[in-house]
């Protein structure tokens, strides 16, 4: 949808080919609902389960009626929207197959965003309603009373939350010795700790050995003799591109081995002509990414040269505390051809006591010869408000002291990114000081 846009504001004729409607995944969009704070009302006295089920009936009412404003703005805008299936039959050609039958379009530029769908792990088969992946997380109009989340990356935080929220015992069970294996420690501790407080029990380098279903329940067995049982597991791991190996041979196409779509830094294809973006190119799954790569994937695909580099995307992760992030890491800035210095500010709160809330915390990542702000990370009830501060200050090519001299309300959130870049400054100050 975003490369459809992208391509009618750039004044060209589009054609959208989408099996069902335009718009979030029904399980991505209860997701985001949920995290953002549209949860079941259980009224006095009242059943959590009718709770539930109206909750899913009316998201899903929300879902549709968002979607079909959606198309009509696409097709106010002149995108011929066809609602089928379509396939790739060549560089400049593609095959749609709809009620009617088939017909072939022919494009100056073609994007494939077809996403993508779960697999299984060898040793978990899905197994509806005891065992889902995470795209049928929904279809149990259900809150059960234990959860294992299994998987990792933002979509294992985010489930796990959410249903901590709506009542469940969760387990989180992750294979890396961290939640955040790559990522600042701090910000990592910062989650944990937070996740500790909203007592989701933390299952840490830790593999499943087992599963034994048992009258309703699965007794779970990971490794290192850890023995539990829970209702539900949830599977948010490893997908596959909805592109076969087989199809992509025909038209010439390289894949990876799990058929994720190899592109360049323009998010070109091996075909000329044919750009992807989203899930189909097995990169990991934040919001905001692929609606930015299905813009980039529009405009190279008619023609302009615009890279796409994935770090200069704002990301956020609607955990307890939320944590967001953009740009460079002070560790990782050598990788773009940058000398990084930091600065960080961590403010307690009167919330930090109350379960799930943290300190906040903010840091501020500058380049030393130019002094503009290349990066920052922000763990706050308001991370996904405040990045886009920061991401303003390093889209824009800010000076890091103009963070630093930023009007705001002392206290504020604003005024942890103040400070985390007076610190910054101040390093940069110091010729001595490092990052």
């Amino acid at each position: 949808m975003a490369a459809a846009l992208r391509g009618t504001e750039m004044g060209r004729r589009v054609c959208l080919v989408q099996k069902e409607f335009p718009g979030d995944p029904r399980h991505e969009y209860f997701l985001r609902m949920g995290l953002l704070g549209n949860l079941p009302v259980v009224a006095p006295g009242g059943d959590p389960g009718s709770a539930m089920r109206s909750w899913v009936q009316d998201l899903e009412a929300s879902r549709r009626a968002t979607a079909e404003k959606q198309t009509r703005r696409l097709e106010q805008l002149g995108v011929s929207v066809k609602s089928g299936e379509g396939s790739l039959i060549g560089s400049r050609s593609v095959k749609i197959r709809t009620e009617g039958g088939e017909e072939t379009a022919g494009a100056t530029g073609i994007v494939l965003a077809m996403g993508s769908d779960p697999v299984p792990p060898t040793n978990l088969p899905f197994d509806p309603p005891l065992i889902l992946p995470f795209d049928d997380l929904f279809t149990p109009e259900s809150v059960p009373p234990t959860l294992l989340v299994l998987g990792g990356g933002r979509l294992a935080l985010e489930v796990a939350t959410l249903f901590n929220r709506l009542g469940s015992r969760v387990f989180l069970c992750v294979e890396t010795p961290r939640l955040l294996n790559e990522d600042e420690p701090v910000l990592t501790d910062l989650l944990e700790e937070g996740m500790k407080k909203s007592k989701i029990k933390l299952l840490l380098n830790k593999r499943l050995v087992s599963h034994y279903k048992n009258e309703g329940n699965i007794d779970i067995t990971l490794d290192g003799g850890v023995k539990f049982s829970v209702e539900r597991i949830v599977w948010t791991g490893p997908r596959q591109p909805r592109f076969s190996k087989a199809g992509a041979q025909s038209v010439g196409l390289r894949v990876g081995e799990r058929g994720e779509i190899w592109v360049n830094e323009n998010l070109q294809t091996s075909l000329p002509g044919v750009y992807a973006a989203g899930s189909l190119l097995g990169r990991s799954s934040f919001r905001g990414i692929s609606p930015e790569e299905g813009r980039a994937a529009a405009e190279n695909a008619l023609g302009k040269k615009r890279g796409f580099d994935p770090d200069w995307v704002p990301q956020t992760i609607f955990t307890a505390p939320q944590i967001a992030f953009i740009g460079c890491t002070a560790e990782k800035a050598h990788h773009k051809g940058f000398r990084a210095v930091m600065g960080e500010f961590t403010r307690e709160s009167p919330e930090s006591s109350v379960p799930g809330r943290s300190p906040s915390w903010f840091k501020v990542v500058a380049d030393r010869e130019t002094r503009c702000v290349i990066g920052g990370q922000v763990v706050s009830p308001r991370a996904s408000e405040m990045i886009s501060l920061l991401s303003l200050a390093v889209r824009k090519g800010m000076k890091v002291n103009s963070l630093a001299t930023l009007p705001c309300e002392v206290g504020s959130e604003s005024d942890g990114i103040r400070e985390a870049a007076k610190a910054c400054l101040g390093r940069l100050k110091s010729p001595s000081a490092g990052s």
